[in-house]
């Protein structure tokens, strides 16, 4: 969901960017939900992913997972501590002398498709707002921010650029920030570049 606003920071900061993205597969090597076979499959892809990246040799790495979807719905839940653990796993592969490494924390989950939300309450969209206190899912987040100050990185919390104190929003100025219960819009997501920009340390070029 990162994707444009990711290529618009490249930009902007006169940067080479490579893209190593499977939906659906967690960054962990604990295997979850209940199918080992799909467990497999995003292993595999994971173990290229750290080897691919490897070739690429980067200065920055920025890792964006599920992991409050892991810990609480993904089929057999996850506990935190195994979240972190095959979280950790996978950092200390990414990491490396004179590189930057950075995870970007989960949005807020709504209570509802956003989408389908908003197409019932047209003429009320804060009826498909969600509290912050059910929305921001902790388990996960800790366990994110736990990993990555183990691997020596640093944690970028995404949480102010989708609540406010008192709400979660489905909509925010112009933008339909959900494209379902977890995961924001492009369009939203890219308006965020030049925040995220200045959260990931990278100056913007001439």
């Amino acid at each position: 969901m990162w994707a444009r606003a990711m290529a618009a920071v490249a930009a902007s900061s006169d940067s080479s960017l490579l893209f190593l993205v499977h939906s659906g597969c967690p960054v962990s090597t604990v295997a979850y939900g209940a199918g080992a076979e799909d467990y497999a499959t995003c292993s595999a892809w994971l173990q290229w992913a750290i080897n691919r990246m490897g070739a690429f040799n980067p200065t920055m790495v920025v890792v964006s997972t599920n992991a409050n979807v892991l810990v609480s719905a993904m089929g057999a839940p996850v506990s935190e501590a195994a979240t972190e653990a095959g979280l950790l796993n996978v950092l200390r592969e990414l990491a490396g002398p004179n590189r930057k490494l950075v995870v970007i924390g989960d949005p807020p989950i709504l209570n509802q498709v956003g989408p389908d939300c908003l197409a019932a309450h047209s003429s009320d969209v804060q009826t498909c707002s969600t509290p912050p206190d059910e929305a921001i899912h902790f388990p996960g987040d800790q366990a994110q921010i736990g990993a990555v100050a183990s691997a020596g990185g640093s944690y970028v919390d995404p949480v102010p650029w989708f609540c406010t104190t008192s709400v979660c929003p489905a909509v925010i100025g112009q933008f339909d920030v959900y494209e379902n219960r977890y995961h924001a819009t492009s369009t939203y997501a890219a308006s965020l570049a030049t925040v995220l920009q200045l959260a990931l340390g990278l100056q913007s070029a001439g």
